[in-house]
């Protein structure tokens, strides 16, 4: 099930940007524009890179559900297992999405599944957002799938299969697009499947130091060796340190960059984008 040769790591896109939620800071959920000046000001920072949103979808609930912040699109005819549809959402997917599109900064749509098909969830996504030229790929955040089967409630380990199937499903919308896995344990991510167009993502935290933190990237860098990586970074548990980085999101993300070169996503986390500077003045 290994694909068997990878494109040059070099040879890739590098993503730089922002994880956006509707949770994430509330007080800017309707500002796209501030949204926006900070991911291409991230960036600016880095040579050849694009600026990208990683865009939270759907939230998990408590009872194994996840709430879709959209309305179900009518051409939508699969299920709706485990799943609520939100009204009136203060971050508006589509408004943000067509500012992207103007402002030329890509989006990757992700899901909180919890109990729901995720290949019906990346349904929903394509028939509501597939045309937005900003869009490049889906996610889900693996810490949420099928959350409530596990026995430590981090999510049930992805299968390989389950990987695969989901990578046809996005290359079927469109041939260009990736799919993102993230966790926080390289462990809960497929052990063997690899294809040139999946991504795996870490958001671990909670590291006494940067050092640790470098340490943690590079554990994941072994353990999906030749596939193309990202990194979210910047939360609050973790301020103690990166606070004393000069800049964070571009000293931390050119630090990890140049140690392990696999990493071709940047990605600054929501719950502090309005405590740090991506570039001077912002």
């Amino acid at each position: 099930m290994r694909t068997s040769t990878f494109s040059s790591l070099a040879a890739r896109p590098l993503y730089v940007g922002l994880r956006r939620s509707s949770y994430g800071l509330r007080r800017l959920n309707g500002e796209d524009a501030w949204w926006i000046s900070r991911a291409k000001a991230y960036a600016a920072q880095f040579s050849n890179a694009q600026p990208a949103m990683l865009e939270v979808l759907s939230n998990y609930q408590d009872d194994g559900t996840t709430e879709i912040e959209f309305t179900r699109p009518g051409s939508y005819q699969g299920s709706t297992n485990h799943m609520s549809f939100r009204r009136g959402n203060k971050l508006d997917h589509e408004r943000a999405l067509a500012a992207y599109d103007q402002a030329g900064v890509k989006a990757i749509l992700q899901f909180e599944p919890g109990s729901a098909d995720v290949g019906a969830c990346f349904e929903l996504a394509h028939e509501a957002f597939g045309r937005h030229p900003c869009v490049i790929g889906l996610a889900i955040d693996g810490e949420w799938f099928r959350t409530k089967e596990s026995a430590d409630q981090t999510g049930l380990p992805i299968p390989d299969a389950d990987a695969r199937e989901w990578m046809e499903q996005v290359l079927r919308f469109n041939p260009n697009w990736v799919l993102v896995l993230k966790h926080f344990e390289p462990a809960h991510l497929p052990a063997r499947y690899r294809h040139p167009h999946l991504w795996f993502l870490t958001d671990s935290q909670e590291f006494s130091n940067q050092p640790a933190w470098l340490e943690d990237m590079g554990r994941w860098s072994a353990a999906f060796s030749g596939a193309p990586l990202g990194a979210q970074f910047g939360y609050p548990k973790d301020r103690a340190w990166w606070a004393k980085v000069p800049n964070p999101p571009v000293g931390l993300g050119q630090t990890l960059e140049s140690a392990y070169p696999g990493y071709r996503m940047l990605l600054w986390v929501d719950f502090t984008a309005n405590r740090v500077q991506f570039q001077p003045g912002l």
